[in-house]
């Protein structure tokens, strides 16, 4: 019963941080829904792909990082990028508007919390995928290894919360669009090794 009651007043908090407009509005919403999910300890499900990138580390880990130019790579992804600062840094907040990947499900926006970032190894953003009715809190992890002094290992985690809310209210529309998000994990590697191996010697 307490734990019920709990997890019903988290859901509460999480609903009314999502009505707010402003950005720093998103950006509470982004910790609590993190925060929430720490709590819980669990994300549910997700996915994850790995390729090298025949370039230095520390070039192949600048161009993901410079999140202003994913709408040059991700082709056909993201839409456009919206930095809140001029830097990218541990509590830094971005807005992301993303293509829909499949007809019948509009473009849509995130907001994304810096959760970690160590420059040329490891960059970790959170945030509420808002493509359908019941929000999906999900967290992407990129990760650099350097195999020798001109390539490296990337790898691309995405980790969601898939809960009751939107099992039960979730068109089959929605899911399938979350199904296409989970699976194009590789596509997503392979955006990133074209761009940087088209863009630096």
């Amino acid at each position: 019963m307490h734990t019920n009651f709990k997890a019903l007043t988290s859901l509460i908090l999480l609903f009314f941080a999502l009505s707010f407009a402003t950005v720093q509005a998103q950006q509470v919403f982004n910790t609590t829904a993190k925060d929430s999910l720490a709590a819980a300890g669990q994300y549910s499900t997700g996915g994850f792909a790995t390729i090298v990138i025949d370039r230095p580390i520390a070039v192949a880990a600048a161009m993901v990082t410079d999140v202003q130019a994913w709408p040059k790579i991700n082709i056909g992804v993201t839409k456009a990028i919206h930095l809140v600062g001029d830097t990218l840094k541990i509590g830094a907040v971005f807005q992301e508007t993303i293509a829909s990947p499949i007809p019948g499900i509009a473009d849509w926006t995130n907001s994304w919390l810096v959760e970690e970032y160590i420059p040329g190894e490891k960059f970790v953003i959170s945030g509420a995928e808002n493509f359908a009715k019941a929000p999906i809190y999900s967290r992407l992890t990129y990760t650099f290894e350097a195999l020798s002094p001109n390539s490296t290992r990337y790898s691309r985690k995405i980790e969601v919360s898939l809960d009751a809310s939107f099992l039960n209210e979730a068109s089959s529309l929605e899911t399938e669009a979350l199904y296409r998000f989970l699976g194009s994990q590789y596509e997503m590697v392979r955006h990133l090794k074209k761009y940087v191996e088209a863009n630096s010697l």
